[in-house]
C-alpha cells in the first residue's frame, strides 16, 4: 500500500514536471527566431524534462500545441527572382492559452530559486488558494526555510533567501519588507563569518598570529545587495538593524549595530565609498584579534582550552 502511494506520488510529479517542461519550451518557442534555433537552446533546471530538443518540440505538435507553417519569401537572385519556401514552427491556440494559464510557471522558472522546486510550489499554491499571487506563494516557501537555515547555522543560505524574500517584496511595491531583507543580507555579508574558523584555530594556538593575517582577505561587499538596497531605500527605518542582530547571533562579527547603520546610511544616502569600507575591513582586523585573545585567556583560565 505504501509503496503505491509512493509510486502514485512520483507519477504525479513526473507529469507536473513534464506541463511544466511543456510551458517552459513554449515559452521558448515563442521567442525563437527559427526552428534551428530551438534545436540549440538548453535550459538548465532540475524540474524540467527534457532531454531532445527535437523530439521534444516533436511531440508538443503531436499533441496540438504548435504547427508548422510554411514561410514564403521572395529573393532576388544572378537568374531572378525566386520563392523561398521553408517551415516556421509556430504556438497554436491551444498553446497560447496554456500560457496564459501557467503564466507563474513562467515567473518561478525566471525567478530560478535554488531553494525550492515546482513540486513545493504547485503544493504551496493549493494550500494557501489557487488564487494567491505568484509572490505571495513564493514568499510565503522561502520564509518557511529562514528558521531551518538559522539552525544549520548556514548564513551563506541566509543571505541568499533574505536576497529572495526581498526581490519579491520590492517587485509588489512593499519597500519596506523589502528593505528589511536586503539590509539582513548584507548583515550577514559583511559578518566575517568566512573567518570563524581561522579564528578559532588562533584561539587554539594551532596557528600563529602571521598565519591568521595571511588568510585574511578584507570584506567586500556584494554589489547586489547595494543596488537593492538603494532600489529600496524608501523603506529604510534604523531599529531594522536592532531587529536583525537580535534575530540572527553570530559567533563573529567585524560589525557592531551602529557600524551597520553606519553602513546602511551611507548606501542609502548616495554616500558609500567602497575604499572606506574596505578600509574599515582591515583596520577592524587587529581588534578583532585582540577581542579573539581575551576569549582565549578566559578559556585558559577557566580551563576549557
Amino acid at each position: 500500500m505504501a509503496l503505491n502511494k509512493a509510486n502514485d506520488v512520483y507519477r504525479k510529479y513526473e507529469k507536473l514536471k513534464n506541463d511544466y517542461s511543456t510551458v517552459v519550451f513554449l515559452d521558448y518557442l515563442r521567442k525563437a527566431k527559427s526552428e534551428e534555433g530551438i534545436y540549440k537552446i538548453k535550459i538548465s533546471d532540475r524540474d524540467i524534462n527534457i532531454e531532445n530538443n527535437k523530439m521534444f518540440l516533436s511531440k508538443l505538435i503531436k499533441e496540438g500545441y504548435a504547427y508548422k507553417n510554411k514561410d514564403v519569401s521572395i529573393v532576388s537572385t544572378v537568374r531572378g527572382r525566386k520563392l523561398i519556401s521553408k517551415d516556421r514552427v509556430k504556438i497554436s491556440e491551444k498553446g497560447k492559452e496554456l500560457l496564459g494559464k501557467r503564466d507563474d510557471w513562467l515567473k518561478f522558472f525566471y525567478f530560478a530559486s535554488p531553494f525550492t522546486n515546482i513540486g513545493e510550489y504547485e503544493r504551496s499554491k493549493e494550500q494557501i488558494g489557487t488564487g494567491a499571487e505568484f509572490e505571495t506563494i513564493m514568499i510565503a516557501i522561502l520564509s518557511d526555510k529562514i528558521e531551518t537555515r538559522r539552525s544549520r547555522e548556514d548564513y551563506r543560505g541566509l543571505k541568499n533567501l533574505f536576497l529572495d524574500i526581498g526581490e519579491l517584496y520590492k517587485s509588489v511595491s512593499y519597500d519596506l519588507r523589502a528593505m528589511y531583507c536586503f539590509v539582513a543580507a548584507l548583515y550577514f555579508d559583511v559578518s566575517g563569518i568566512e573567518y570563524y574558523d581561522a579564528f578559532r584555530k588562533y584561539m587554539r594556538r594551532m596557528i600563529s598570529y602571521k598565519q591568521l593575517k595571511r588568510e585574511y582577505r578584507g570584506i567586500y561587499i556584494d554589489p547586489r545587495i547595494l543596488e537593492d538596497i538603494r532600489k529600496a531605500k524608501e523603506g529604510y527605518m534604523s531599529d531594522m538593524v536592532d531587529h536583525i542582530f537580535l534575530k540572527n547571533p553570530m559567533k563573529i562579527n567585524f560589525y557592531t549595530k551602529n557600524r551597520l547603520k553606519e553602513l546602511v546610511a551611507d548606501i542609502v544616502d548616495d554616500k558609500f565609498s567602497y575604499k572606506k569600507w574596505i578600509d574599515y575591513s582591515f583596520s577592524i582586523f587587529d581588534d578583532m584579534v585582540t577581542i579573539a585573545e581575551k576569549k582565549r585567556q578566559r578559556r585558559v583560565q577557566y580551563g576549557t582550552i
